[in-house]
């Protein structure tokens, strides 16, 4: 282990002094590719020798969920960063030798009282750093593009640094989209899973076919289900009346097979709904820590500033018009770190996992009566077909009367 890490860190260090500015290759190293480093044995988890370790609901989550894909976003976005920095970095010196030329000449030739006014709104151009495009400011920037959060705070401005953005967007976005899914999910899973399960498990309880059927007909009527549903309290319970007396109107029943499947519906739409109010909940908690810190990292700002910014950020509305204090004494984002990208990436995938949530939420209320009295149709119709169109068949092929849905004495009928 010891000669792995040994190993991997001279590789990340050759790589940083290679492509790097002299100044940024130490702190790109511990910023980016060591956070990676210190991932990478995670990997071990998909060896087919650890299929333990992978169906083990903690560690699959916790690595398979959230550190591998996180481990590669951060190398993505960090590649991405180079390969944006060599292609920007000419480009913006020159810009920045141009505009230093530029207000020096207004200083020698303006009077004293206009060149103070003028850095008040324009910023010292001789002041360090100046730099949007170094590894700090170009990973960032491929950040805001994988997450779709696009700032706006700065852009390529060359012909390279264009065609490379497009590319890499149409490759970062459907990357990200894939892993946050995961990441969400996982989180969620994680997190919430015992009180969901437990939950669905006390309600199915309550739906025993047995105590439901109070006429012992075998089936579940109208009058039957409607009382059963009135002990259970979610979200849309009334729409689900509403589906039931409609669906089930006209003497139309459902069998016991096609009871529990209902149910089986009825209890994941109530686990959705009960994971959706606990991820909305974890999602508020950490816009209001958001709103609570950030005043904390910027003095100039308020707690609304906080929250309006975790709002526009974690929605990837990205206005540009506020984001976090990334300026630092070496980098104008030297403060965009590991941390800043798991707490954004978290926000990111608790979205994702709300509208997860209630896309599920509406695909199983649509669907849940409706496809149990479809079955119930296709079920008899190809029971009557094999009985009186099938030529050849014997007396004793033919499924006995309750299978066809009558009642027990019908069979004179």
């Amino acid at each position: 282990l010891l000669e792995y890490a040994d190993f991997a860190v001279d590789t990340g260090k050759t790589l940083c002094a290679a492509m790097l500015l002299p100044e940024e290759r130490t702190d790109a190293f511990w910023t980016f590719l060591f956070p990676v480093i210190c991932q990478l044995p995670s990997l071990t988890v998909l060896l087919p020798s650890n299929r333990r370790w992978r169906e083990n609901r903690f560690t699959r989550h916790l690595t398979i969920g959230i550190m591998l894909p996180g481990v590669a976003q951060l190398l993505f976005i960090f590649l991405g960063g180079l390969v944006l920095e060599a292609l920007e970095m000419g480009a913006e010196e020159q810009r920045h030798d141009e505009l230093v030329a530029f207000m020096r000449e207004v200083k020698n030739s303006s009077s004293p009282e206009l060149y103070p006014k003028l850095v008040e709104q324009l910023g010292d151009p001789e002041a360090f750093p100046w730099r949007s495009w170094d590894i700090f400011g170009s990973t960032f920037f491929c950040f805001t593009l994988m997450t779709t959060i696009g700032y706006g705070t700065f852009a390529p401005s060359t012909t390279g640094g264009k065609l490379f953005t497009v590319f890499y967007t149409l490759v970062a976005i459907p990357f990200a989209a894939y892993t946050y899914g995961n990441a969400g999910s996982s989180i969620t899973s994680l997190l919430f899973e015992p009180v969901v399960e437990r939950r669905k498990r006390n309600l199915k309880l309550n739906f025993d076919f047995q105590k439901i059927d109070t006429d012992a007909s075998g089936d579940v009527n109208e009058e039957e289900f409607t009382k059963a549903l009135e002990h259970v309290q979610f979200v849309g319970r009334q729409a689900m009346l509403s589906r039931v007396e409609e669906r089930l109107q006209d003497g139309k029943s459902l069998n016991k097979d096609e009871f529990e499947s209902f149910v089986n519906d009825l209890v994941d739409i109530v686990g959705e709904q009960l994971q959706l109010a606990l991820t909305v909940l974890l999602f508020f908690l950490i816009t209001l820590l958001t709103a609570i810190l950030y005043p904390a990292l910027d003095s100039t700002r308020a707690p609304e500033d906080g929250l309006y910014f975790a709002i526009i950020t974690f929605t990837t509305v990205g206005l540009g018009d506020l984001t976090m204090p990334y300026a630092g004494t070496r980098s104008l984002h030297q403060n965009f770190n590991f941390g800043n990208f798991l707490y954004i990436s978290i926000g990111l995938a608790l979205v994702g996992s709300v509208i997860g949530n209630l896309s599920n939420i509406v695909s199983l209320t649509r669907t849940s009566l409706k496809t149990a009295i479809q079955n119930k149709s296709k079920f008899v119709t190809g029971n009557l077909t094999r009985v009186f169109v099938e030529p050849g068949s014997d007396a004793k092929d033919s499924p006995p009367a309750n299978e066809l849905g009558a009642k027990p004495g019908a069979e004179d009928n």
